[in-house]
């Protein structure tokens, strides 16, 4: 029988932002944590039950394990409520499970294929108290280092030492086997350290330490170096016990125009579109998507990040939930953490990490680490805010929006949606978050985007959210008069989100949203009134990219006394702001010529023109005709 216990409760600091909200044992590498790896190494060697010490985050790595085992290796977690050092946790673990014996003593970040059972066979051997796992490094510096005599037992120790202090390169792996004489010399409760207490106060009684060389792969995972290092040997194969041509072997589907150049790794549920390369030492870790044009190099992918089309990966790890947009570069040692966004065209320099949950400005280019500030996922852009419902415009996200808006706008707030399940998603966290702030709601369901402008206007909102898209969304912000939000509206809501401190009402203060289900009737009428004279007669075939869009238009024609005919043939956008004419040659008339004729009643009824800034001048003449002006409109809200 021959028990361990695995020193999994440090906070991995070397390793941020990964381990911000995650253990280091419970990094992935080619598809699953370290800690499995060494699990695994000592199920191979006869171990037959382990405790893990824990410290940070333990629930974490005991949710990993949900039945108390690994495969058919039974488990016990031992939480530490006060830090007891390493041997005092080690000790601690020892007497919970009733180890008796000697006792393995692994790391659960450390990836070995050391030859275990030799190892205890030279142990009993030797008749140590403890022996000590040791290598041979390129670079002493790096280590704490065991000073042994040619039969292997330990004179002394040296930490760290600089250029003058090198006198070996045996390094401590941190693998011990530990026999009852030497973990009776550990004071139970007490905070205790394997290699500044427990070692030295054993050679000072003349107590054996043996130092059992090893000759195989180790690889003590402490900075993002090392971390893709150790990913890259096992895809290599140079980890006995790890089968390198499985790992090399895809799990999901490789399409046409895909280029790998192994050894890469691909888990499963990943989609990878064609055009994109994948290079030597990259692991694509479960749910993870890269987009056309993409090119990742010795990166790590972690479980259900995006590479955006045409994104530079060299050297990088990007983790769970995390986002690279299009065109966006990172180089070596960059991290992305989980949830990050690395937006469109931005570029991180070498070593700079973007930590959890944070958002860069598109196209910066960014020298030092971002940690603060709610970043450009809180912005308006020129349509809103724009983003992947499962990386940028999450419904997390849209919840908080919505307060945002409810605190920043108050008084009356509406809510609409376009087609498809992620705007129905993104409008039912919008008004969720809306709620919670207890404004007055007004549900309008389905609409284009010109129905609901014109919501805002008809209803007297203080403003509105509309939810829109596909496989991008695009929320965007009316203001009361029906058009595009201010920008003195958006940065209130901006500035709600940056606080994440929105109003919060009490249970009784909440209120059910109002359906508004009849309003397509009004705007259906509305639609009417813009031809109060009818359209007896005349023909034309209407055609719209939106079925709802079609719909509506074609019934607003026909109840007028509208006829079908082949020609003119009118077209109007997917969101029903702007529309085309073709006559009976074939020549096309484009928005702004059918604009302006719709135009002239309007301004000789005494009424100004709102219009894009993008409008000709020609409708400020036109204007000007009838004594009236044009109000131009940025896409982004405000009078440009």
């Amino acid at each position: 029988m021959l028990n361990a216990v695995v020193m999994a409760g440090g906070e991995g600091s070397r390793l941020r932002p990964l381990t911000c909200d995650l253990p280091k044992p419970m990094v992935r590498l080619c598809g699953r944590p370290i800690l499995t790896y060494v699990l695994d190494w000592l199920t191979h060697h006869g171990c037959t039950r382990a405790a893990l010490t824990l410290g940070y985050l333990p629930g974490e790595i005991a949710a990993a394990f949900p039945e108390g085992r690994y495969r058919t290796l039974p488990l016990t977690f031992c939480t530490e409520k006060t830090p007891l050092g390493t041997a005092g946790g080690v000790l601690a673990a020892v007497k919970r499970c009733g180890f008796t014996g000697e006792v393995v003593v692994a790391s659960g970040d450390g990836i070995c294929d050391f030859d275990l059972s030799a190892a205890l066979a030279a142990h009993r051997q030797s008749g140590a108290a403890a022996s000590l796992l040791t290598v041979r490094v390129a670079d002493p510096r790096e280590y704490g280092l065991v000073l042994a005599d040619d039969r292997g037992r330990v004179t002394g120790f040296v930490e760290k030492p600089g250029y003058e202090g090198v006198t070996t390169n045996l390094a401590n792996t941190g693998v011990y086997i530990l026999g009852e004489e030497a973990l009776a010399r550990i004071p139970a409760g007490e905070a205790y350290d394997f290699g500044s207490q427990l070692f030295p106060a054993l050679l000072r009684e003349g107590l054996p330490l043996q130092a059992i060389e090893q000759r195989g792969y180790w690889c003590d995972v402490g900075d993002l170096a090392s971390l893709r290092r150790c990913g890259q040997d096992l895809l290599l194969g140079r980890v006995r016990g790890v089968n390198a041509a499985h790992l090399r072997k895809p799990k999901s589907e490789v399409p046409k125009g895909v280029t790998l150049r192994q050894p890469v790794y691909i888990g499963e549920r990943v989609s990878i579109a064609p055009g994109a390369e994948l290079g030597p030492g990259t692991a694509i870790d479960d749910g993870c998507r890269v987009e056309a044009g993409a090119r990742v190099r010795g990166s790590l992918v972690l479980p259900g990040a995006a590479v955006g089309a045409n994104a530079r990966l060299t050297g990088a790890v990007v983790a769970a939930g995390a986002m690279v947009e299009a065109g966006a570069s990172l180089f070596e040692n960059c991290v992305v953490g989980a949830g990050g966004v690395v937006s469109e065209g931005a570029e991180l320099l070498p070593g700079v990490c973007v930590w959890p949950g944070k958002t860069t400005a598109p196209g910066a280019r960014l020298r030092e680490h971002l940690r603060h500030g709610a970043g450009a996922g809180a912005a308006f852009g020129e349509v809103g805010m724009a983003g992947r419902p499962e990386h940028t415009l999450t419904p997390e996200f849209c919840v908080r929006l919505g307060a945002a808006v409810g605190s920043a706008a108050g008084g009356r707030v509406g809510v609409a949606r376009g087609d498809g399940a992620a705007a129905e998603g993104a409008a039912h966290a919008l008004l969720a978050g809306l709620m919670s702030t207890g404004v007055e709601i007004w549900d309008f369901g389905r609409l284009l985007p010109a129905g609901a402008g014109f919501a805002a206007a008809f209803c007297s909102l203080s403003s509105l959210l509309y939810a829109g898209g596909g496989p991008t969304l695009v929320v965007r912000l009316y203001g009361a008069d029906g058009l595009p939000a201010d920008r003195g509206l958006e940065r209130q809501v901006e500035a709600a989100l940056t606080r994440a401190q929105p109003r919060r009402c009490r249970a009784e203060e909440y209120r059910f949203p109002a359906a508004m289900t009849g309003f397509p009737l009004l705007y259906d009428d509305a639609l009417k009134d813009c031809a109060p004279g009818g359209l007896a007669g005349v023909g034309a075939h209407l055609s719209c990219a939106n079925a709802g869009g079609a719909a509506l238009l074609r019934d607003a024609f026909f109840a007028l006394g509208g006829v079908e005919k082949g020609t003119p043939a009118l077209t109007v956008s997917a969101d029903g702001l702007t529309v085309t004419a073709t006559d009976e040659t074939g020549r096309t008339l484009p928005h702004y010529a059918l604009l302006a004729v719709a135009a002239r009643p309007v301004l000789a009824g005494g009424k100004a023109l709102a219009l894009p800034r993008e409008a000709p001048l020609a409708f400020d003449a036109l204007a000007a005709e009838f004594g009236q002006r044009v109000v131009r409109y940025s896409p982004q809200g405000g009078e440009a």
